[in-house]
């Protein structure tokens, strides 16, 4: 027995009281006595009790509450078997393995072989020691533990995961409601069938759930649970004085009004004024689809985006749309542009000419890919209010509207939060609009339109 070099039972105190203290140990030095209070509040609860937190982006929030969280609640039980859960299975390995890293680390691993060995007056067994007995992906046991069960002392859980047969002392649910579930009405429900299970069935009777996230819609399971009664603590970035000016003003600048609403001032209510809700997803139907058209809504920098719509006629009628978007300049943009006409198999590029009078639709066309792929450009003068059109050529259509998976998140974001006073990213609904029209897939008043038209 020897006293150990570096820990006693008085730093293990202060670390307890004060959890942020580990933090620095592990390396996290942005972590206030704030965060302590967050583990505390999250980390302290008892059978039944569950306990829910939502704050501000760039709050550190997973950071301490989930990673130092669980090296907390391993000091003062070494049995407890507890599950992370994020939106994915892959997300919630990564946090595992930080953990496994940390823990491995030579600070962390003596403090812990302090706390699971020293006697009362911090005397340590000279070749006591710990390690992980079950360490792989997503999966972590520490050899120390002296109850049994099928579960490990760390599981990484996705909310596809397999909950059969599952249970746990304690699961730390991070993130589970994501953008996806703003903008899927199906994905918002069975977010909120899996944190039912999982608070009802997968944390034992005698644990309980905790539950961090950003709210993303009105009827998200984080709303669900604050409407049951849930505690729930906010931080909304206004009470974190860490979160510099600086970070806030570039947030605003690089998204909508509504999406830092979201992230930033944790207001979900703004979700109401989506006027594209829930949009449809399936395949891109690529041996059946007729009739396929480009479109460009070209950035040249600052504020604008670009966006690449492309869209074809289905067998039954409906528009299959697949869509991408980007921050390049449209002109660094070309060599995908191509690369995407041909794996969707379109020829017919769309481009509004008035801000350059047609001259990148000119550069892009002229392009010997664009020739080897027999791009047909099709410029356009546009005449129509942006707002009005967005609104009145995509609304009619939207239930005809299926969007390939593989459609960029953003774009799918900037299309759904679009409303009449965004004035700002509106690059993607922009697209569409001008692509349904132009092409005459919609009852816009594009040329191709009034070709069609028997009438004319």
């Amino acid at each position: 027995m020897a006293k150990h070099p570096y820990y006693n039972w008085d730093i293990v105190k202060a670390i307890v009281e004060q959890p942020h203290l580990l933090g620095h140990l592990c390396g996290f030095k942005d972590l206030t006595p704030l965060h302590s209070t967050w583990i505390h509040y999250i980390h302290d609860s008892y059978a039944g009790h569950d306990k829910s937190l939502m704050a501000s982006r760039s709050s550190y929030k997973s950071t301490a509450i989930v990673i130092i969280g669980v090296l907390y609640r391993l000091i003062r039980n070494k049995n407890e078997t507890i599950a992370i859960m994020r939106k994915s299975y892959t997300l919630a390995t990564e946090v595992v393995r930080t953990i496994m890293n940390l823990m491995e680390s030579p600070a962390i691993h003596e403090l812990f072989r302090f706390i699971w060995f020293a006697d009362s007056k911090g005397n340590v067994p000279l070749n006591a020691d710990w390690k992980f007995n079950i360490r792989k992906e997503g999966s972590l046991n520490v050899s120390v533990r002296t109850s049994q069960s099928p579960e490990p002392s760390i599981s990484a859980l996705g909310i596809n995961s397999n909950l059969t047969g599952k249970h746990y002392d304690f699961t730390i649910m991070d993130d589970v409601v994501t953008l996806q579930d703003r903008l899927y009405q199906v994905e918002r429900e069975f977010t909120k069938v899996i944190v039912s299970e999982v608070r009802g069935n997968v944390v034992k009777k005698t644990g309980y759930t905790g539950i961090i996230g950003t709210p993303y819609h009105h009827d998200d399971a984080l709303a669900v649970i604050e409407k049951e009664g849930i505690p729930m603590k906010k931080y909304p970035y206004e009470m974190l004085p860490f979160i510099k000016p600086e970070e806030i003003d570039k947030a605003r600048r690089s998204m909508s009004d509504a999406l830092f609403n979201i992230n930033y001032c944790l207001d979900w209510h703004v979700s109401t004024d989506m006027l594209f809700q829930n949009p449809f997803m399936g395949n891109w139907n690529k041996a059946h689809n007729r009739d396929i058209h480009a479109h460009i809504d070209a950035g040249f920098g600052g504020e604008d985006m670009t966006a690449m719509t492309i869209i074809a006629r289905m067998p039954d009628n409906r528009i299959n749309v697949v869509g991408f978007c980007t921050e390049k300049h449209v002109n660094d943009w070309i060599p995908f542009i191509f690369q995407k006409m041909q794996e969707y198999k379109a020829h017919t590029l769309w481009m509004e000419t008035n801000a350059d009078k047609g001259l990148m639709l000119e550069k892009i066309t002229a392009h010997p890919l664009a020739k080897t792929w027999a791009i047909q450009p099709q410029p356009y003068r546009e005449t129509q209010n942006k707002q009005d059109k967005i609104a009145s050529v995509i609304k009619p259509e939207w239930e005809k509207l299926v969007f390939a998976p593989e459609t960029d998140e953003k774009y799918m974001l900037h299309l759904c939060e679009w409303n009449e006073f965004v004035k700002v990213l509106d690059d993607t609904p922009d697209s569409l609009a001008s692509v349904l029209r132009e092409s005459g897939f919609s009852q816009g008043n594009g040329w191709m339109a009034l070709y069609n038209n028997p009438n004319y």
